[in-house]
């Protein structure tokens, strides 16, 4: 495969990540009216400890959910970013992604003393893996709101 076939490659897969990050938002407003209902139930309703305890659980997992989605919104944009210049003004990946890391540990935000510049492959794995935990805590919250509902049913 070519240089250009290769930045080709990686700028489609750069921005097919990106509008999959995309999805975290909704994830995130699903989440956030979820546990801001939860919050009101906790706060007007008199409730038994069964079912406050487990709104409190939405609560928790809501706030879990909306650390991942900060991580996924600012990935979001970079692997845009990256897929737009990789595309359409032939910048080259690994400087560009050596230039990010660098950016990342001037930043204090990575180890200065982190090994080479991770590839694409591994970028994508990780916001991946945020994405993925984003979701788990959302389902975390249908749960514990299911739980709640069910508990203030079997005790009327």
């Amino acid at each position: 495969m070519s240089e250009a076939a290769a930045t080709d490659d990686l700028a489609a897969q750069a921005g097919v990540f990106a509008a999959l990050l995309a999805v975290g938002r909704r994830l995130d407003l699903a989440g956030l009216l979820l546990m801001a209902a939860a919050l009101l139930a906790l706060v007007l309703a008199p409730l038994a400890l069964g079912p406050r305890l487990a709104l409190l659980g939405v609560v928790g997992a809501g706030l879990a959910e909306h650390i991942f989605a900060l991580r996924t919104a600012f990935d979001r944009p970079i692997f845009a970013a990256w897929s737009r210049r990789w595309h359409d003004h032939g910048a080259h990946p690994e400087a560009d992604l050596a230039a990010f890391d660098q950016a990342l540990a001037d930043a204090a935000l990575r180890p200065a003393s982190a090994a080479a510049p991770r590839p694409l492959a591994g970028r994508i794995a990780g916001a991946r893996r945020l994405l993925l935990r984003q979701g788990q805590c959302l389902m975390l919250e249908v749960a514990a709101w299911l739980l709640a509902v069910l508990l203030v049913i079997r005790s009327t």
